[in-house]
């Protein structure tokens, strides 16, 4: 993963450009990368398989407009390395924390998982975070959005627990600390979910 910087007209910054996976260089692919930034701090994530075939979520961090870069990448998800595809990151990031969602199948089908920052990148939730509330790996949650208002981000996704796709969402109204307990669904009528009528 390799980052070359632009100014507005297309005049380089950089004289070289600068990998952000710490993994040997080629060993493994690092691919789809998502960039987000507040002022001088930049965020770069991606699906990385240094572990295996099945891929993991890595980030970078800069706070200087990305001249400088971690050493070491962090990787996101807190499952097993390689133990189930973590894929499609989002990034948004406002202030000094920054949320990562992504698509992740270490239960199955995919479900929608988020690990976020409060210090600007330097420290993550030890744990990540499911936001769809069905039984976790029943159906396909796949391609999550996500946006940030003040204290509110919302998260929202393809969900195919009913059959064709809905939309849903999983809303925190306090920085992430706290989530819905049940996700909501972008359609007029809800349909029942049999994973939900049955323990899980």
């Amino acid at each position: 993963m390799v980052l070359v910087a632009f100014a507005p007209g297309g005049i380089a910054q950089m004289s070289t450009d600068v990998r952000l996976n710490s993994s040997p260089a080629g060993s493994s692919a690092s691919e789809v990368p998502k960039i987000a930034a507040v002022g001088p701090t930049v965020y770069v994530a991606w699906a990385d398989r240094r572990h295996g075939p099945l891929s993991d979520i890595y980030c970078n961090v800069s706070h200087d407009s990305g001249t400088t870069w971690r050493a070491t990448d962090i990787r996101l998800d807190t499952d097993g390395p390689g133990a189930g595809a973590s894929e499609r990151v989002q990034l948004a990031a406002t202030g000094d924390s920054v949320f990562a969602a992504w698509d992740d199948a270490r239960d199955g089908a995919p479900d929608i998982y988020l690990n976020y920052s409060l210090d600007a990148g330097v420290t993550w939730q030890p744990s990540d975070i499911r936001l769809d509330t069905d039984c976790a790996g029943a159906a396909i949650s796949a391609v999550p959005q996500i946006a940030i208002s003040g204290d509110s981000i919302v998260v929202v996704w393809e969900d195919y627990r009913d059959g064709q796709a809905d939309i849903r969402a999983n809303v925190s109204s306090d920085g992430g600390l706290t989530w819905l307990d049940a996700d909501s669904v972008s359609t007029a009528t809800t349909r029942a979910s049999p994973c939900r009528a049955r323990r899980c």
